[in-house]
């Protein structure tokens, strides 16, 4: 089974649509779910909101399952610090 977790609804209509045509072609040949957590607005503490959601999406994934973690960071979270990147051997 793959499932596909994602903070947020895709709110461009053709992305949703390119996405939506996607998951049916898998779904030919794999099992595939979509599951979409609510995003939340940022309000004074951005930490506190990116912590609601990273619970939100490991809520639903199982101590069983492998992860693969897909992040488009546009800006460091932190200012004047770099994005961070981990080698990992597995």
């Amino acid at each position: 089974m793959i499932k596909i977790v994602c903070v947020g609804k895709v709110k461009d209509r053709h992305l949703s649509a390119l996405i939506d045509d996607y998951v049916s072609k898998i779904a030919h040949y794999h099992k595939i779910e979509v599951i979409e957590v609510k995003d939340e607005p940022i309000k004074d503490n951005e930490k506190a909101v990116l912590d609601k959601e990273a619970e939100a999406v490991l809520s639903r994934i199982r101590d069983d399952e492998y992860v693969i973690l897909l992040v488009h960071i546009l800006e460091p979270l932190i200012p004047n610090q770099e994005p961070k990147t981990t080698n990992h051997q597995w």
